[in-house]
């Protein structure tokens, strides 16, 4: 005005959170007046993808409306720290980091820049992390071993047919190791399912092959002995053709469900 007064109004626009300084500048660069506004923008918010997986997956983590130009910390679960980033001039920031090791259970993603705090929460799930071998026969010892599941729970393995082959205790941080035998069972592709004590579940597959005939008996002998063969690791409830030296199919017999066979036939 005429007399040096004004009166004006603006709206804030997108900024970060914290306190701003407001400067009134007059036109011949000399009369400048400045005052604070303490500016509370909006609340911080951060979002997560993918919201679940395994030990080792890769979640990225996305965060608006935090303090401007801040180191922005980020924990998982029990791990505190498991990354940092600085933000945006504008209170934006994106950032990843890889599932470590923890007990199975709903996991809180938390990110802060010292004042400001969002969290998101994501589902770890379990995991079968090594299977060796993946294929073998009948006696095979197999190594298996996981992550993700309930600390000091019982875990136990199906294999196949067979209802709990194996039984462990996981660790402290939801892992375990544990060793069976491959029971006889007929050939072909077995699910192995391991369960945990707090619902967790993993499945893995494996080949199961190589027919074997486990007993002949007498190994000697003259025409007109009778011998006697089994053998496992065949189809179940299939036919199997016994030959002998030159005679094709001395005898023949059906496999039991597992694979396995007996059967006795007159050497000619």
């Amino acid at each position: 005005s005429v007399n040096g007064t004004f009166s004006a109004t603006f709206i804030a626009n997108n900024q970060p959170a914290g306190i701003k300084t407001i400067t009134a500048l007059g036109l011949q660069g000399s009369q400048l007046s400045t005052t604070m506004f303490n500016l509370t923008g909006g609340t911080p918010q951060i979002t997560i993808s993918p919201t679940e997986g395994q030990v080792g997956s890769i979640v990225t983590v996305t965060g608006l409306d935090f303090a401007g130009n801040s180191p922005i910390s980020i924990s998982f679960g029990t791990q505190l720290t498991i990354t940092t980033t600085i933000s945006s001039s504008g209170g934006s920031f994106s950032t990843t980091f890889i599932v470590t090791v923890q007990p199975v259970c709903t996991k809180t993603i938390t990110a802060t820049d010292g004042q400001n705090t969002a969290i998101a929460q994501f589902k770890l799930i379990s995991k079968i992390s090594l299977l060796i071998p993946t294929q073998g026969s009948v006696g095979q010892v197999i190594t298996i071993q996981g992550t993700g599941f309930s600390f000091y729970g019982i875990v136990s393995i199906d294999f196949g047919t067979h209802k709990t082959i194996a039984t462990t205790v996981s660790s402290p941080n939801g892992t375990f190791s544990v060793t069976f035998i491959v029971t006889t069972q007929s050939s072909g592709t077995k699910l192995i399912t391991v369960k945990g004590s707090s619902h967790d579940i993993a499945t893995t597959l494996f080949l199961l092959k190589g027919a074997s005939i486990t007993l002949i008996q007498p190994v000697s002998g003259i025409p007109g002995t009778c011998i006697t063969i089994q053998g496992t690791g065949f189809d179940g409830q299939a036919t199997v053709r016994i030959d002998f030296g030159t005679q094709i199919t001395i005898t023949t017999t059906f496999s039991s469900l597992n694979g396995t066979f007996s059967t006795t036939f007159i050497c000619t």
